[in-house]
Formats: structure tokens, C-alpha cells, sequence
């Protein structure tokens, strides 16, 4: 891999280190650890994400999130690992292991700035297919905060490394702008703005007469993005809703990538005694400015994009330590092939284990 990301990340995981190390031994420090495990049963309808022939088949999972927080009275760190094993007994191929790490640190300057840094990396690795990549963010960012209202500032660079395809390999930065506000004590609305530009390792093309061919342009692909969204937190007698509505546009410098998506995002969660119920929703309206598809795959992961779905979650507590879990989901997502879309049903049932 060229980019090195995973070096960022852990360079990243030393200044957490490094600056927990040389807090003030004078003031507030609270160190927590808490590692979940989880052992489920999955069914999936459509393993390979086909637009036409879906395979069912049933796996095993095992999940892994230990997490580190430090809470103090400028400094205050989080570090998080999850790693999830799938196998497959009938699709090898589907095999895969899967790291993610997110780092946060934020440091209070006084009551109303705060400063800091966060990142975050995942290494994808199938155990029996030539598609590993790297996916990693990080960027620094600042908020100031008043008595009901609020303002974040934040820069991102990122970047997709495959191992065995540059084609794919791609590197971004985005800068954003948010602002939120308490509108009531249970209220909070916030709108933000996404400004990005996007370079893949790979030619810019133009479409010529013949819609069969293509002229390759002297410069790489390039995309210009902009992103506005609206979020709202209401919390209602124990119900949490969020939801959130957005609008983004993005103009690539080669036929066939250009689109504009609307997309609208509701998550509620309600705990009732020891069941803690959940649901998430996504649907998004996506156009693409040329009229015809690109004739290569837009990305090389199919479980990346997420455009439509459906999830219901219900968690039980068994004991204090001990969750019993049930996932039921369905999927209408964007297949690597421009507007394109596979459907596939998931079934997640299993325990969840905490210490």
C-alpha cells in the first residue's frame, strides 16, 4: 500500500498516548475501559450483492470493541477498537476479517473553545479474495460553545488504499462547517456544510460521438463536493429520535460520475424495563447528470455504500453483563454499477457480553 495510512493512525494513537502521559496530575483524571463481545448467527439473502441471481447463506460472527476514555479537566482522549471476524460456510470467499480504530482527543482551552484531533481507520482484509484496502480519515477541528448555540469548525483528509488495485485508490479532503442550537431543553437543531475535493488514482474521461468509446483526458479524476444537511435531537418521555435531511452535489471532471443525491436519515431508540428497542432509516434520491452509466465499477467494495435500508434492533438484558440480540434489516443499495441497485435481507440473532 502507497498511502500509508495505517502509519497516520497510529502516529495519531502516540499524541493520545504522549498527551495522556503529560496531563495535570493536579486535576480531575477518570480512566474507564469496557469491552464488548459478540457472538451472533447471521442469514443473508444476497451474499454477493447481485442485481439478479441472490444467494442465500448463514455465517457466524464474532465482534470484539474494547474501548479507552480518559475524562479531565482541559484533556480528554477516546480510543476504540472493533474488529469483527465473518465466516461463511458455504461462501468462502465472503470470509473476512475487518479492524476499525477511532481516536479522539479534545482539549478544553477555556469554557467556551475547545480544540482537538480525530481519526479514523479501517483495515478490510477477505481471507480468500485478492480486495484488502485501507480506509482511513483523520483532521483537526475546533468548537466554540455558548449558552444554547454552538459552532464547529473541522478539516478532514482521507483516503481508500486497495492492495492490489491502484485504479480504485483514492485521496479526499473536506472541510466543514456546523452549527447547532438548543431550542428547548429536549430540542436541538443543527445545520452543517461540507466543502471537498476528491482525486482517484485513475484517468478522466470524456465521451465522444460513439457512446461505445472514450477519450482519456491528460489529468486525473477529480470531484468537487458540497454537502448541506439539517440534523434534529428530540427526546420525548424516553423516546430519542434523530433524523436529518441533506443535499449533496458533486461535479467530477469525468463522464459519468456526476449526480445529485438527496438523502433523509431517522434513527429512534426507546428502552422499555430491560428492552432497549431501536430502529434506523435511510432513503436517498440519487441523479446522475450524464445519460449514460460509467462502464467500469464505481467502487470495488459492495458494502460500502449504503443508500436505502431498513433496520430493527431488539436487545434484551439477561443479566448485567449478558444481552440477548435480534437484527432484523433490509438493504436497497447502490451496486458498484452507476444507479444499479441490489436488495438483500439480513438476520442478525446472538449474545453480547460486557466487562
Amino acid at each position: 500500500m502507497k498511502k500509508n495510512g495505517n502509519i497516520k493512525i497510529f502516529l495519531l494513537l502516540g499524541v493520545l498516548i504522549s498527551l495522556a502521559g503529560n496531563g495535570s496530575a493536579h486535576g480531575r483524571q477518570l480512566w474507564r475501559l469496557e469491552t464488548r463481545l459478540q457472538a451472533l448467527y447471521e442469514n443473508d439473502s444476497n451474499v454477493a450483492e447481485s442485481l439478479n441471481h441472490s444467494l442465500a447463506a448463514n455465517s457466524t460472527r464474532f465482534l470484539i470493541n474494547p474501548a479507552i476514555q480518559r475524562a479531565g479537566d482541559r484533556l480528554n482522549l477516546s480510543l476504540q477498537y472493533h474488529g469483527g471476524l465473518q465466516l461463511y460456510q458455504q461462501i468462502t470467499a465472503e470470509n473476512k476479517l475487518v479492524n476499525e480504530l477511532n481516536v479522539r482527543a479534545a482539549w478544553r482551552i477555556n469554557s467556551s473553545v475547545l480544540a482537538g484531533i480525530k481519526g479514523f481507520g479501517r483495515l478490510k482484509l477477505f481471507l480468500n479474495r485478492n480486495m484488502d484496502y485501507l480506509w482511513d480519515r483523520m483532521g483537526p477541528f475546533v468548537s466554540l460553545h455558548g449558552r444554547r448555540c454552538g459552532l464547529q469548525l473541522g478539516y478532514t483528509l482521507e483516503g481508500v488504499d486497495y492492495a492490489r488495485m491502484d485504479y480504485f485508490d483514492c485521496v479526499s479532503d473536506f472541510y466543514d462547517l456546523q452549527f447547532y442550537c438548543n431550542l428547548r431543553q429536549n430540542l436541538q437543531i443543527s445545520p452543517a456544510f461540507t466543502l471537498g475535493k476528491a482525486v482517484t488514482n485513475r484517468p478522466a474521461y470524456d465521451r465522444v460521438a460513439d457512446l461505445f468509446n472514450w477519450l482519456k483526458k491528460n489529468e486525473q479524476q477529480q470531484d468537487q463536493i458540497r454537502i448541506y444537511a439539517v440534523q434534529m435531537d428530540w427526546m420525548w418521555r424516553g423516546l430519542l429520535v434523530n433524523t436529518s435531511y441533506g443535499f449533496e452535489d458533486l461535479a467530477s471532471n469525468s463522464f459519468g460520475f456526476s449526480y445529485t443525491k438527496h438523502f433523509l436519515t431517522l434513527m429512534t431508540a426507546k428502552s422499555i424495563h430491560s428492552v432497549l428497542l431501536r430502529a434506523f432509516a435511510s432513503l436517498q434520491k440519487k441523479t446522475y447528470r450524464d445519460d449514460m452509466r460509467p462502464f467500469w465499477p464505481l467502487e470495488l467494495d459492495t458494502e460500502i455504500e449504503e443508500s436505502n435500508f431498513f433496520v430493527f434492533d431488539v436487545s434484551k438484558d439477561l443479566t448485567s453483563k449478558t444481552i440477548l440480540m435480534l437484527r432484523l434489516a433490509y438493504y436497497q443499495n447502490e451496486s458498484p454499477w452507476a444507479n444499479l441497485y441490489y436488495e438483500k435481507m439480513l438476520i442478525h440473532l446472538g449474545f453480547e457480553f460486557r466487562f
